[in-house]
């Protein structure tokens, strides 16, 4: 039988090997349709299989590809999630007593893989955007969706720009139609440009509850080309369809500068009101994906995603940002407000001279989420930054500022 490959997307270990859980998805939708086939399953909303108290015999590695053991999975009890957008079937490891060594485990090493199967058909280049040409008259939104992403910059109270969509990973399907359900109307009337940071699940979730009709209603889609697994890929290709390949622009990620300590971000467009940048390639798919820069007539503001901050701070570099003592300035924090320990140099942010910075705001719930953000070390250093206050939405709500 072919080789079904999986992406390990995310997962908690406990230590010693042995792993709280384990996020899989599939790597192409032909993976996913022969894994369905071989073990006899129904189709589901979602593709990612979810593996609950597994110990693995070897080191596991975020952001890989293995060889899924299918004899493995047809002896643990599983469940399937019917009310999960995104979790197919759940697996659990927990009393598994069978072989489970460095020849026979779960996940395991692949053939040789193409990589051009996982490469978007198009790349239009970022360029020629009106969405926003005015400085007046310019707010932007950090909305209240738990442990997710949703922002929005608005215009006389217009959407113009909608920077990633996404609800909590554990949100149910009902609970992701009640967030589209508060902006659906008002999409559907302003007809707004989406951005999306990077293809991270609580930055897109919401798009995958999203009707055809209600995905129509955006006027350009803007995203990455990093796109590893089958729920991505299948996402995309819905907005090539619907929306059209003129109106997709997938930004392929720059190749990386040697010499570089991490990946850099280049300026894709700028009109002096708004500005793209794009991530160079990184096996991390947080550190490549688009960031955003919106300049208003009193300050401005960063959206980074899941960047680096040294990453957001070569945006903030850029001498597109208003000078002077009126020059107000924003950071939404990256990554919920988790830490970045591996290297000091990616916790990198100064504040030019002759800008105050006012907040830095983070779309977190610290109650619902098991990944300890806003982490302690990363709310210091936010304060070592300079004398901002720090907004979270767990505690302020929706985050409306006026640029």
């Amino acid at each position: 039988m072919k080789e079904i490959i999986v992406y390990l997307d995310d997962y908690k270990y406990r230590g010693d090997g042995k792993y709280d859980v384990l996020y899989l998805d599939f790597r192409t939708i032909d993976d996913y349709n022969l894994y369905i086939k071989e073990l006899a399953l129904k189709q589901t909303a979602g593709t990612y299989i979810e593996i609950d108290g597994y110990s693995s015999p070897k080191r596991l590695v975020r952001g890989a590809y293995y060889a899924l053991n299918l004899d493995m999975l047809k002896v643990v009890p599983s469940e399937e999630n019917e009310n999960s957008l995104i979790i197919a079937r759940t697996y659990n490891f927990s009393n598994y007593g069978g072989q489970n060594d460095k020849t026979f485990h779960l996940l395991q090493t692949h053939e040789l893989l193409n990589p051009d199967e996982l490469n978007a058909p198009t790349h239009n280049k970022i360029e020629a955007f009106n969405e926003l040409t005015s400085y007046a008259d310019l707010e932007f939104r950090v909305n209240d969706v738990s442990q997710a992403n949703w922002n929005e910059v608005r215009q006389g109270n217009v959407v113009k720009i909608v920077y990633d969509i996404g609800a909590p990973i554990s949100s149910s399907k009902k609970e992701v139609r009640q967030y589209i359900n508060q902006f659906a109307v008002q999409y559907a009337n302003d007809h707004p440009c989406l951005v999306l940071s990077h293809w991270d699940k609580d930055h897109y979730h919401c798009l995958l509850e999203m009707t055809d009709a209600e995905i129509k209603c955006f006027s350009r889609f803007i995203c990455i080309d990093k796109m590893k697994s089958a729920m991505s890929q299948q996402l995309f290709q819905r907005f090539l369809n619907l929306l059209g390949s003129a109106n997709v622009y997938c930004r392929m990620p720059w190749s990386r500068t040697i010499g570089s300590d991490y990946p850099l971000v280049h300026k894709e467009f700028s009109n002096g009101v708004l500005s793209f940048y794009t991530c160079e390639s990184s096996r991390n798919t947080n550190y490549t994906g688009v960031l955003l820069f919106v300049k208003g007539g009193n300050g401005n503001v960063i959206f980074t995603g899941d960047c680096l901050p040294c990453q957001a701070n070569e945006v903030l570099q850029d001498r597109n940002i208003v000078q002077g003592v009126n020059a107000y300035h924003y950071l939404l924090v990256p990554h919920h407000g988790g830490d970045f320990k591996s290297k000091a140099v990616y916790k990198t942010y100064q504040i030019p001279e002759g800008v105050n910075a006012v907040e830095a705001i983070i779309s977190v719930d610290e109650l619902n989420n098991s990944y300890g953000h806003p982490d302690s070390n990363m709310l210091n250093w936010l304060n070592s930054v300079a004398n901002w206050s720090i907004v979270r939405t767990d505690k302020a709500g929706t985050v409306v500022r006026m640029l």
